[in-house]
């Protein structure tokens, strides 16, 4: 029994923390042409447009926990899941947290071009975007390591992800010498939009007799899913099985604004702002179910698949359309100018979401005339400290970026990477005019 949930958490852990933010490092990067996406008011310098699919590449995970809070180094200098009888339960209790988190975001521009006509410059680009964030309690964890003796509560656990096409146009223009202003208008079309999750688990041992009680609950909006159901021995029609075929079609409709400002009215000084993704999409859910449960299991692993199966098989509570809410994402900014080659900036995230985040980031940005811009930064927030670097080239046609919010630093002597799950990288080719 331990081992299956042991199995559905780890799968549900990796599937979200193995993807992945807007590239926060690049928000004081000279010449990086996609800052425009973090503030609409930061008007790139040239015309460009965006090689398809090469424009704008970014992927990125957040984490509280890391992989060396799963794995451990055991005897004979090999790795170990923290299962293993070799790892004490205080060695991996300690270093959980009470609610353990993960967030993941995934983009890429289609398409992409911006130029400047009048007083405005205007940008347009189509762009594919995949969000999404896992939740896991600190109860769980304990149960699969420690196991119970009467009775074990677990909090929620969940997980949820949504993909979808985001059609942008931008605008911005300066006031005067000292302020510019711009918004970004957005359509969106929904690919995909699934949550999974468990309410109120209890476990209760009764000389090894284990009754699971639980408010089980999924809905998927995907238009290629086909979903069967069957009707079970309590005369309640629950979905049997869930296939995922080819898309055929959009499954969600929505539309959302980004806002932002920049100030120069201090000497030597830049304060911005930038509020980006209010609004949300309106989704169909072709699979939808949820099930108060409760089931026994004695110890029989012959009948574990059946009884499981069970447990799974959530009442069909008929398709529904629902709004959900975009992450929006709050940035406040400050940038010391004074000195031509280099300058000093401190950057404040707060995203809204499932999984909420905040994050601190300081970088210095060097300069290098119009060809060559570089920054480094480190960070600390909600998901841990991580530092990060990026360049950006400007050979007069061509524009190219390259950087990483999060740079691991330590790793295993297998190489796995030590902390929270803070990777990520972000990359970009554009034709500049």
């Amino acid at each position: 029994m331990r081992r299956l949930i042991l199995t559905i958490a780890a799968f549900a852990i990796a599937v979200t923390a193995s993807m992945a933010q807007d590239f926060q490092t690049g928000y004081f990067l000279q010449g990086y042409t996609q800052a425009y996406k973090l503030n609409p008011a930061k008007t790139p310098e040239k015309a460009f447009i965006s090689l398809p699919g090469l424009g704008g590449v970014s992927v990125f995970s957040r984490g509280n926990i890391g992989l060396d809070n799963i794995i451990f180094p055991v005897s004979d200098g090999k790795l170990g899941f923290f299962t293993h009888p070799e790892v004490s339960s205080r060695q991996f209790l300690g270093g959980l947290k009470s609610t353990n988190r993960f967030t993941e975001n995934f983009s890429t521009e289609l398409l992409g071009f911006g130029f400047k006509k009048g007083p405005f410059y205007h940008t347009f680009d189509v762009s594919l975007r995949s969000i999404g964030g896992a939740k896991v309690p600190y109860e769980l964890f304990k149960f699969l390591k420690d196991g119970i003796e009467d009775k074990i509560s677990i909090p929620s656990m969940s997980l949820a992800e949504h993909a979808y096409l985001e059609l942008a146009y931008g605008l911005s223009m300066k006031i005067g010498d000292m302020i510019s202003v711009g918004g970004r208008v957005k359509y969106l079309m929904g690919i995909l939009n699934a949550n999974v999750g468990i309410d109120n688990l209890t476990i209760t041992n009764n000389n090894g007799i284990w009754t699971v009680k639980g408010h089980t609950y999924g809905r998927c909006a995907y238009d290629g899913v086909e979903m069967k159901t069957k009707v079970d021995e309590t005369g309640t029609r629950v979905i049997d099985r869930i296939d995922l075929n080819k898309l055929s079609g959009i499954s969600g409709h929505g539309a959302a604004l980004d806002m932002g400002v920049v100030l120069s009215m201090v000497p030597d000084w830049t304060f911005s702002a930038s509020l980006c993704d209010i609004g949300g999409m309106r989704w169909r859910y072709a699979v939808n179910g949820r099930r108060d449960s409760e089931w026994v299991y004695d110890g029989d692993s012959e009948d574990l698949e059946d009884d499981l199966a069970k447990l799974l098989e959530l009442e069909d509570v008929g398709a529904e359309k629902g709004f959900k809410m975009l992450p929006a994402t709050l940035r406040l900014a400050a940038e010391w100018t004074k000195l031509s080659y280099v300058s000093f900036g401190i950057l404040a995230t707060r995203q809204f979401s499932n999984v909420p985040w905040t994050e601190l980031r300081a970088s210095a940005n060097f300069k290098a005339g119009r060809v060559l811009g570089a920054s480094v930064s480190a960070a600390v927030g909600s998901f841990g400290f991580n530092w990060g670097a990026a360049f950006n080239l400007d050979f007069k046609v061509i524009n190219l970026h390259l950087g990483m919010d999060a740079i691991p630093t330590k790793f295993t002597p297998q190489y796995i990477p030590l902390g929270h799950c803070n990777l990520g990288a972000s990359f970009g080719l554009t034709i500049t005019i």
